[in-house]
C-alpha cells in the first residue's frame, strides 16, 4: 500500500479509496464511515463519488514523525459492506 504523506497541521481534502473491484457491478457507494487508528488524526467529513470513498482529515499540531492509519467502510447501494484502509506517514520535513 502506497503511504500518503501529510505534515502536522495540515488539513487534507478527500483523501480516498476506489472500491469499484470490491463492490457489485454497478453499485456504488452509499454511504462512507470513516476512523483514524490513533489519535492525532481527525475526520472532518466523510463523503463518495460512485464508487469512491474519501474523508477530510485534520492532522494536529502535535504529531511527530509517526504512521497512522484510515479506515474506511462502506455500504453500497445494493448492500455490500467493504473494508479498506489507508496509510498515512506524518513527517515533520516532508515538502
Amino acid at each position: 500500500m502506497e503511504p500518503f504523506i501529510v505534515k502536522p497541521g495540515e488539513t487534507i481534502k478527500g483523501l480516498g479509496r476506489d472500491f469499484a473491484t470490491r463492490l457489485a457491478p454497478g453499485e456504488t457507494v452509499a454511504s462512507v464511515v470513516a476512523a483514524c487508528d490513533s489519535t492525532g488524526i481527525t475526520v472532518a467529513a466523510t463523503g463518495m463519488s460512485g464508487a469512491t470513498a474519501f474523508a477530510d482529515l485534520v492532522i494536529a499540531d502535535s504529531l511527530t514523525d509517526t504512521t497512522r492509519t484510515l479506515s474506511l467502510t462502506v455500504t453500497g447501494t445494493v448492500g455490500s459492506i467493504r473494508k479498506g484502509s489507508r496509510l498515512i506517514w506524518v513527517r515533520v520535513d516532508s515538502e
